[in-house]
């Protein structure tokens, strides 16, 4: 690897970690955080966590149908269409 792809990389790795939240950088931190919102909330923070992770993904598999429809031309087939939403 060169030198300038190294600097790049090193570069963009200090930036990332400056704008990561520290729950995001450290475990004990992100348990501290779950707790915190634990005690703050009567909701199961796991249901909500697995919901907005599911919800991302799900969208995100929509996306992908959508993008290869318009960006890539591919025809929306009734085949195509059930591989595409089938759970995996």
């Amino acid at each position: 690897m060169s030198k300038e792809v190294k600097e790049f990389f090193s570069t963009y790795s200090d930036f990332v970690t400056k704008v990561t939240s520290e729950p995001s950088l450290d475990l004990e931190a992100l348990k501290e955080s779950l707790q915190d919102i634990k005690k703050k909330f009567t909701s199961k923070i796991s249901k909500i966590l697995t919901a907005a992770l599911g919800l991302g993904s799900e969208s995100g598999e929509f996306v992908e149908i959508v993008k290869k429809m318009f960006l890539q031309g591919k025809p929306l087939l009734k085949k195509t269409y059930f591989n595409e939403k089938r759970v995996r």
